[in-house]
């Protein structure tokens, strides 16, 4: 039989250092360029570290965050232990743990929010080529970081930025109290759905229809959960709960395919 000590600390180390190791490696192949009066953030390269990271920050952020949960039991001597909620093998009060939650807050630090900082620094000092492009992905200047703001019309990139924030949010709320964090969620998403009306940011106006449409079902899919929570002895929660959750995930689909359908037309 064969037995393995890997743990949630593992995991931890395991995907916050591959992605640090990916910019790094990354950021040092670009150094012989940049010597030779190329432009930095340029490349093949660079463009599959910006999508990596665009699609893997929230599972980042969310293992991370999930290092800061402990569930209490009772030690039947009138007392009470602490275990890790993602990892019961691990106890809250040992040194590994200590070094688990220190490693995880400097990983918070560098993920959930220098991840979107750094992205909001990089579209900002090219804010003037990416305002002036004609096309979704702009010149082959900008074709390196064209990934994160091709949805969005010229003068609305920062979209881009909170749409980062937006999806980093789940992650990060798993930390508080079930009840409050799906109310942070349901006004959060009411507000977002407020601005998307009122700011329309993506390149045409039937992505914005539909990007309204998405935001919507992402509203009503919350107000689902939050039914499923009150009532979770009511036999059509669970159904009615399953069918929102579905048809939320496909009609988002539907203004990402439209775009990238325009994309390849660009």
């Amino acid at each position: 039989m064969v037995t393995t000590d890997f743990n949630f600390s593992d995991k931890l180390l395991g995907i916050t250092i591959a992605s640090i190791v990916l910019v790094v490696g990354v950021i040092c192949g670009r150094i012989p360029s940049v010597l030779y009066e190329g432009r930095f953030f340029d490349g093949y390269a660079m463009s599959f570290m910006f999508m990596v990271l665009y699609f893997t920050i929230p599972t980042t952020s969310s293992t991370i965050a999930k290092s800061f949960l402990c569930t209490e039991f009772l030690d039947g001597e009138g007392g009470s232990v602490s275990f890790m909620h993602a990892d019961m093998t691990l106890s809250c009060d040992g040194r590994k743990y200590a070094f688990i939650k220190s490693y995880a807050s400097l990983m918070m630090v560098i993920f959930p929010i220098g991840v979107p900082l750094a992205a909001f620094c990089l579209l900002y000092k090219r804010r003037h080529e990416i305002e002036e492009r004609d096309t979704r992905l702009g010149g082959d200047d900008l074709k390196a970081i064209a990934f994160v703001f091709r949805f969005y019309s010229q003068t609305k990139w920062s979209f881009a930025i909170l749409d980062i924030v937006r999806r980093l949010l789940p992650a990060l709320m798993i930390t508080l109290d079930k009840s409050f964090a799906l109310l942070v969620a349901l006004l959060t998403s009411i507000l977002f759905t407020v601005i998307w009306r009122v700011v329309q940011p993506s390149w045409d106006l039937s992505s914005n229809r539909m990007g309204y449409a998405t935001t919507w079902f992402i509203v009503i899919c919350i107000i689902a959960l939050v039914f499923a929570t009150i009532g979770e002895d009511l036999e059509t929660d669970g159904r009615f709960l399953s069918w929102v959750l579905v048809s939320a995930r496909a009609v988002r689909a539907v203004p990402r395919r439209a775009a990238l359908h325009c994309t390849a037309s660009d």
